[in-house]
């Protein structure tokens, strides 16, 4: 069963940034900590996850309404989702912005009046550099050394996403997300 998912898309130089950060992590932990290393064409952040969709058409409807501003993000450090000795997925996490948290929850309003599940959880925007876990390569805070050394030589950084982009999974292909309607950003 397919899925789908929103989410914003950045230009060809911001991902090249996001791979080179990518690209620093591997080197410093192993490529083989991680199981899954995103593929270039498939950085985002995304907004709302919907699983399988059949109402594609009512989403394009509200992609095409919503109001989409200009929203510039800064990156500035790594982070990552569960077991601190070995993170079962590693992003890049940008500082959260009033035009951002204003677009999610307009996504989430305007999806819940269409009648689609929405989420309680927390927002915590960011970029999967790497995910599912295969060693714990954390123990002495490898991460910590990451960012240091990082902020020494290249973050932060800062990018604006293109385009509010409805994306299809399709796990068994490089890249796994096609884009299904894009609406370019301001």
């Amino acid at each position: 069963m397919t899925h789908y998912f929103l989410a914003l898309r950045f230009d060809k130089k911001t991902t090249e940034r996001f791979k080179y950060v990518s690209d620093v992590i591997k080197a410093s932990i192993s490529e083989t900590s991680y199981k899954v290393w995103v593929n270039d064409a498939d950085y985002h952040l995304t907004l709302h996850f919907f699983g399988p969709l059949d109402q594609i058409e009512v989403v394009i409807d509200m992609m095409k309404h919503i109001a989409l501003p200009s929203i510039p993000l800064t990156f500035s450090k790594v982070n990552g989702f569960g077991r601190q000795d070995g993170y079962r997925v590693v992003f890049l996490e940008p500082q959260i912005t009033k035009r951002l948290r204003v677009l999610y929850e307009s996504i989430q309003e305007e999806l819940d009046l269409r009648g689609f599940q929405t989420t309680n959880r927390p927002f915590y925007p960011h970029i999967t550099l790497a995910k599912k876990c295969q060693t714990l390569w954390n123990k002495e805070n490898r991460l910590a050394q990451i960012n240091t050394s990082l902020a020494e030589t290249y973050l932060p950084f800062s990018a604006e996403p293109v385009s509010l982009d409805l994306y299809k999974i399709e796990p068994e292909k490089a890249p796994k997300y096609t884009v299904v309607f894009e609406r370019n950003s301001p």
